[in-house]
C-alpha cells in the first residue's frame, strides 16, 4: 500500500491518494476525513461514513458486463468513464442526479477492447478510481 498526502496551505485543501494492492483503487479526495492505521502486515483503514465509496466492482476481469456497486452519502452529480492505457476515455454515465444510498450500476463494456483500464467514477467533486481488467 502506497498513501501520498498533500496540503494547500494556501486554501487548507487536504489531499490524499491511496493505492491498494488488492485491486490497485485510488481515492483522491478534498476536505474530507479519512484515517489510516498499518501495523505488520495487516492494515486497517476508517472511512468517514459522509464519504463516497466504491464497495465492489465485478466481475473483474470481465468480458461483457461489468457491475459497480458505490455507496453515496448525498445526493450529488454521478458520472462513470472508462480511461485506457493511452489516455482515452469512454463514457459509461453522463453526469446524472443520483440520490444518496447504496446503488449497483451495470455497464455494457463489450464492445472494448480487451485491456486494463481505470473506472473513473465522479461524485460531486471527488473522482474515484479502480482498476479494470477487459478481456475477449
Amino acid at each position: 500500500m502506497v498513501a501520498e498526502f498533500e496540503i494547500d496551505r494556501s486554501t487548507y485543501d487536504f489531499r490524499w491518494v491511496v493505492t491498494a494492492s488488492d485491486g490497485l483503487q485510488i481515492r483522491r479526495s478534498t476536505n474530507e476525513a479519512y484515517t489510516l492505521a498499518v501495523t505488520g502486515d495487516n492494515v486497517e483503514s476508517d472511512v468517514n461514513p459522509n464519504l463516497f465509496t466504491i464497495d465492489s466492482v465485478y466481475p473483474n476481469p470481465t468480458s461483457a458486463a461489468l457491475t459497480v456497486q458505490v455507496t453515496k452519502p448525498r445526493a450529488d452529480l454521478l458520472s462513470a468513464r472508462l480511461i485506457d492505457a493511452l489516455g482515452r476515455s469512454f463514457d459509461l454515465q453522463s453526469p446524472k442526479w443520483e440520490s444518496a444510498g447504496t446503488d449497483s450500476y451495470g455497464f455494457d463494456v463489450s464492445g472494448m477492447a480487451s485491456g486494463a483500464y481505470s473506472l473513473e467514477l465522479k461524485f460531486g467533486d471527488s473522482v474515484y478510481q479502480k482498476l479494470v481488467v477487459i478481456f475477449r
